[in-house]
């Protein structure tokens, strides 16, 4: 039974089932009471009733900044579980900080004995070379960082930023077109593939200084983001804008009409997503270079399951490619 099918019978995301199965978050009681009862009516074991041996240990952040992930998370979540459950393991999930010293979270796993570890959207080199050392085997997941040392599933940022670049620039006619993104953070690899992808796209459409069309937030504040639209705006106001996540471009769709009524139906805006569940009512239907995350989850498991059927080690890594999705929103891409 999988953490979906609970999810589905409790009316609730995956993220949630996890959260309450979990003990962690902050979740009503009316919501908690209807996820156990879910859990309970589909006999839903705990991974921590099971034989020696078989445990997988699944590491995944639950730090407040990277909330706005966990519907995405959860879904990698749960085609990584159904993977290995069919296989004979069952994946336990490990919640964790992005602020946790390696050894903090060796000691977790030091209780649990597991066989193989995913780590989903969470890199430290030092405890995954410990891991490997003890030949316990380690698979990345949605991180690409240290794909030259570990075997890593994650997403072609790159690839997608291009084309994501072409596209807009197709829109607009070769109009204006520009990026805004983060300044660096822990996500140093993955903001410089879009950005790097990004601009190859305006080089190849004739854009001489690249350079110039790159803007950055620290923070999706509204006052971040209003001083950089107002002068962005004033003198040669861009016809398009690629922002590095839909997240982002949530914020950027709102300080548009707040800089001018109606002025985000008239800009083109694409994002890569999709971190945001589309599925809501008060969700805006935001264009995106879609990510495939049960793809991210189920070649995950597989890797895993190589590994732990190998008994030597090969350096693999897959790359899933993003795809234009269309939405009907309030701007005129669609």
């Amino acid at each position: 039974m999988s953490l979906k099918s609970i999810a589905r019978a409790a009316g609730v995301s995956i993220s949630t089932v996890s959260l309450v199965l979990s003990g962690k978050g902050r979740i009503s009681d009316m919501v908690r009471e209807r996820v156990l009862q879910a859990a309970k009516d589909l006999k839903y074991k705990s991974p921590l009733y099971t034989q020696e041996g078989a445990t997988v240990a699944v590491l995944f952040p639950l730090d407040p900044e990277w909330r706005h992930v966990l519907e995405f998370v959860g879904v990698i979540l749960s085609a990584l579980e159904s993977k290995l459950t069919a296989a004979g393991y069952v994946p336990v999930l490990v919640p964790i900080s992005f602020t946790d010293e390696a050894e903090v979270i060796s000691r977790k796993l030091e209780v649990l004995n597991p066989r193989a570890v995913g780590s989903v959207h969470y890199i430290n080199e030092e405890l995954f070379a410990a891991l490997e050392q003890r030949g316990v085997p380690v698979v990345i997941i949605n991180r690409s960082l240290l794909q030259d040392r570990f075997c890593t599933v994650c997403v072609d940022d790159f690839q997608g930023a291009y084309e994501a670049g072409k596209y807009l620039l197709g829109r607009t006619g070769g109009g204006r077109t520009v990026y805004i993104g983060y300044e660096k953070s822990i996500m140093t690899n993955l903001i410089d593939d879009r950005m790097y992808g990004f601009q190859k796209a305006l080089l190849e459409a004739g854009c001489e200084r690249p350079q110039q069309e790159l803007f950055y937030v620290a923070e999706p504040l509204p006052s971040q983001l209003d001083q950089l639209l107002r002068p962005l705006f004033s003198a040669a106001p861009p016809q398009a804008i690629y922002v590095y996540d839909d997240y982002l471009a949530l914020f950027v769709a709102a300080a548009l009409e707040r800089l001018e009524p109606g002025l985000a139906g008239r800009v083109e805006l694409l994002a890569p997503g999709d971190t945001l569940d589309y599925s809501l009512p008060c969700t805006p239907q935001l264009s995106t270079m879609s990510i495939d995350t049960i793809q991210l989850g189920e070649l995950g498991a597989e890797l895993m399951l190589s590994r732990l059927q190998s008994s030597g080690f090969e350096l693999l890594v897959r790359k899933i490619r993003q795809k234009l999705l269309v939405r009907a929103a309030g701007n005129k891409t669609i």
